[in-house]
């Protein structure tokens, strides 16, 4: 992608990983999904996080859905100026929509995410690449997040169409991923010290 800036770059290929997306859920989501959540159970229990955090989040069209549990026992991110925060919704309903549209849990009706425990943090991606970089929607909540809870284990969750052949544009702020769920594979992506 000769004489694109890096912005350009990430816009492009955000619209045609959207739309590659869109057209293998259309065909092959069901299924897919089906495989995928089969992965994240085997990921979890291969890697002792059956007992962290488990922070997910509420897909939007036709992003792939991690929730694997009740709603309940899982934290899922709130938006906070330019931050993320994650609660556990006391009830499965306790989630109210954002500007965006994204489903989050009700200030009112759910508990803080305890920082210094363990977590595991499934992560939106548009795209990801084999070196842990991702192409999420643009906006930054998650890199900035990872920024200030270092020690969260990132995973990535997407449909194998998802990730890049290629190396990923990034940027200096840019957090890479620790793991790659699809619904055909377990990846190691990172060996950042966490």
């Amino acid at each position: 992608m000769e004489n694109l800036s890096l912005k350009d770059e990430k816009s492009l290929l955000r619209n045609q990983f959207r739309e590659k997306r869109k057209l293998f859920v259309a065909e092959q989501g069901v299924a897919a999904l089906k495989a995928l959540h089969a992965n994240i159970k085997k990921w979890q229990l291969d890697n002792s996080a059956v007992d962290d955090q488990i922070c997910a989040y509420r897909p939007v069209g036709d992003e792939v859905d991690p929730c694997i549990r009740p709603l309940t026992e899982m934290f899922f991110p709130r938006i906070d100026g330019k931050n993320l925060a994650f609660f556990r919704p006391l009830t499965a309903d306790a989630f109210t929509a954002n500007k965006y549209g994204i489903l989050e849990p009700s200030p009112d009706a759910a508990e803080p995410f305890q920082p210094k425990k363990g977590a595991v943090v499934f992560t939106p991606a548009l795209a990801v690449d084999s070196l842990g970089r991702r192409i999420g929607s643009g906006l930054g909540f998650y890199d900035h997040f990872f920024q200030g809870a270092p020690k969260a284990v990132r995973v990535g969750v997407v449909f194998h169409i998802q990730v890049s052949q290629n190396p990923l544009p990034a940027e200096g702020w840019d957090q890479l991923l620790d793991w790659i769920i699809t619904d055909k594979m377990i990846l190691r992506v990172s060996r950042r010290s966490s």
